[in-house]
């Protein structure tokens, strides 16, 4: 049988390691898991899409004042006046999302300057405008889109899901043009670039 005094005797030896040891008797604890915090991105971006032509000259023989056509067999003339429309569907989502849409030929220039010398300088590009929605280019046009600066434009986007506008420009076929001048020619308008880059919306005008 253990005496008191060798009972003493384990107990100090017991507190002299737990002092050595820093440890402190335990007490009650729990704990509780937390669930990981998820965070999930928008998304920007741009496709394009139907492309349509119209004869919108004011004297058309056939008495339509935007006739549709098919470029790949539609035979311009000196005095026609064509428009060409290009959809393009954008898609950005996001609750803080803005863009900027810029409009360029592969160059960097502006529209404006992207037919050949096919036509001799007959062929002209006279403006180019972006429209809300899908315009078609027999469409009887609404305002078009304020562009910020040259063939820049700034907006929000749709939180969810995409959008849809429409680039029309205006091909002219100079009246004045004589002689058999650009008689069988074809030129080819530059390839141009819609070019969409995510802005805060502090940075929008």
């Amino acid at each position: 049988m253990a005496t008191r005094k060798s009972k003493a005797t384990v107990a100090a030896i017991a507190l002299a390691a737990v002092a050595a040891t820093g440890s402190t008797l335990a007490l009650w604890d729990d704990d509780a898991s937390v669930a990981a915090a998820t965070i999930s991105s928008g998304h920007l971006g741009i496709t394009a899409g139907t492309r349509t032509a119209a004869d919108i000259s004011p004297d058309d023989q056939n008495g339509a004042t935007n006739e549709s056509i098919d470029l790949a067999s539609f035979k311009a003339v000196p005095g026609d006046t064509l428009r060409i429309a290009q959809q393009l569907s954008v898609d950005l989502e996001g609750q803080n999302i803005a863009a900027r849409l810029s409009i360029a030929t592969a160059a960097g220039s502006s529209l404006t300057n992207v037919v050949g010398t096919e036509f001799a300088g007959k062929l002209s590009v006279d403006s180019v405008q972006l429209y809300d929605g899908a315009v078609e280019a027999i469409d009887t046009l609404g305002t078009a889109v304020t562009p910020t600066s040259g063939g820049v434009y700034s907006f929000d986007g749709p939180t969810t899901g995409a959008h849809v506008y429409t680039v029309v420009y205006q091909v002219t076929f100079d009246v004045d043009t004589p002689d058999k001048v650009a008689q069988d020619a074809s030129a080819t308008l530059a390839g141009s670039t819609a070019t969409l880059v995510q802005v805060r919306p502090a940075d929008l005008p």
